[in-house]
Formats: structure tokens, sequence, C-alpha cells
């Protein structure tokens, strides 16, 4: 919903919260949606100059990579 509003700060927000919920879980597929969010919400953070938000989905990153 965020994205067909043109919404790209809460977007990215939701990219990481979704990122965050499914890295928590322990399935494969679950970590791999995780580490496709968390691609999409540093690009859409970063696009926007969100430099907090992006330190968070960095470090997520790393811990979903390892």
């Amino acid at each position: 919903m965020n994205a067909r509003m043109g919404a790209q700060p809460w977007l990215a927000h939701t990219q990481h919260q979704s990122a965050v919920d499914a890295a928590g879980h322990a399935r494969d597929q679950d970590r791999s949606r995780a580490a496709a969010l968390l691609d999409e919400a540093a690009q859409t953070a970063g696009e926007l100059g969100m430099r907090t938000l992006l330190s968070r989905v960095v470090a997520l990153r790393q811990t979903v990579i390892n």
C-alpha cells in the first residue's frame, strides 16, 4: 500500500520491519525473503537519505547473511 501511495519513507520502514519479522524464523525461505526485503529497504532508504534506517538495515543484513 505504501508503494502504491508513493509513501517512500513509510515503504522503507515497512520493508525493514517485514525483514525483521522474516529474519526471526528459522526456515531458509524466510531468511531469503528477509535478505531480499533488506536489499529493497537499503535501496529505498539510501535514495531518500534515511541514514539511520540505512544503518539498521545494513546491521540486520549482516546478521541475516551469517
